[in-house]
């Protein structure tokens, strides 16, 4: 497998550990805080294992868990490892065929996720008090001043409810969260999140924070060809949002999650070169979602 040198904000340790026979991967965590975050990713990355598996088409896998420990401060747990590419090395050595095969299959998987899920109303007092801790949050660290969220504070004075597809969801669906398996032909999963709310339209959502806003690409040390892959993400990005048009709670609802979703992100910026890249990402959202409406 070949790894990315990746800022993260997760604090669980990852390690490649070798058996006599086999490798696994580990992820762990003695950070008490942190042990309760890590045993539900657990749980959802067993429960989507199997949900995956089913799928007719055949071309996305989870790593099978093989074991778990749990101490009062502790917890970790080992999966099965995948000898595969990372997002970057698999984007500069793609042809056009390969990027459309790729996106075809994310196209289907989130398909999957809306036809599983059921349509069903999302208060929008959830959103208004997610939007307001994640402020509080933000100017209680210094990360932006209250400046910054004045026009944010109209757009999520919400005044109706909102009708989301809800139950099925990976939860953080960036490229750092999958590896491709080119010999047998398989986008392979990690990283599963619990969200506050679970709908495919935050898989969406977290999918066009790599294409549209280069999240991942932000985070990652590694030298790479960033004219070509800009070129990749803009082709990817036009083509996930004329795809995903077609759903009404999409063209409705997705740059207000998209602005949630990057507050929510710059909660946890430590890097002020990070923070501006938020804040102007954010602005950007913003812009389109005010011209939208």
């Amino acid at each position: 497998m070949h790894q990315l040198d990746l800022m993260g904000f997760s604090g669980f340790k990852v390690d490649l550990i070798k058996t006599e026979s086999y490798y696994y991967v580990e992820k762990s965590t003695q950070d008490t805080h942190l042990k309760d975050r890590l045993k539900r990713q657990f749980e959802k990355q067993k429960q989507y294992s199997e949900i995956i598996k089913n799928f007719p088409h055949k071309s996305f896998c989870v790593p099978t868990i093989v074991q778990s420990e749990e101490t009062n401060n502790s917890f970790s747990f080992q999966m099965s490892y995948s000898n595969s590419l990372n997002y970057l090395d698999f984007f500069e050595n793609s042809s056009v065929f390969d990027i459309d095969s790729f996106l075809n299959r994310i196209f289907f998987i989130i398909d999957e996720f809306i036809t599983l899920s059921e349509n069903k109303i999302e208060k929008k007092e959830t959103i208004k008090e997610k939007y307001s801790n994640t402020k509080k949050n933000i100017i209680s660290k210094k990360i932006s001043s209250p400046l910054f969220f004045q026009e944010l504070d109209y757009i999520f004075d919400l005044k109706e409810d909102l009708l989301l597809p809800m139950g099925y969801c990976h939860g953080d669906l960036t490229f750092s969260n999958m590896l491709f398996d080119v010999m047998n032909k398989k986008i392979v999963l990690i990283d599963f999140l619990d969200s506050f709310i679970e709908s495919p339209l935050l898989d969406i959502v977290k999918l066009r924070q790599d294409t549209k806003f280069l999240w991942s690409m932000n985070l990652c040390k590694k030298d790479f060809d960033i004219i070509k892959i800009n070129i990749i993400f803009n082709y990817l990005d036009k083509k996930i949002n004329d795809y995903f048009s077609k759903y009404e709670f999409y063209s409705k609802f997705y740059s207000l999650f998209q602005i949630l979703n990057l507050l929510r992100v710059l909660q946890y910026a430590k890097d002020e070169h990070i923070s501006k890249i938020l804040e102007k990402n954010i602005n950007d959202e913003k812009f389109n979602y005010s011209s939208s409406r």
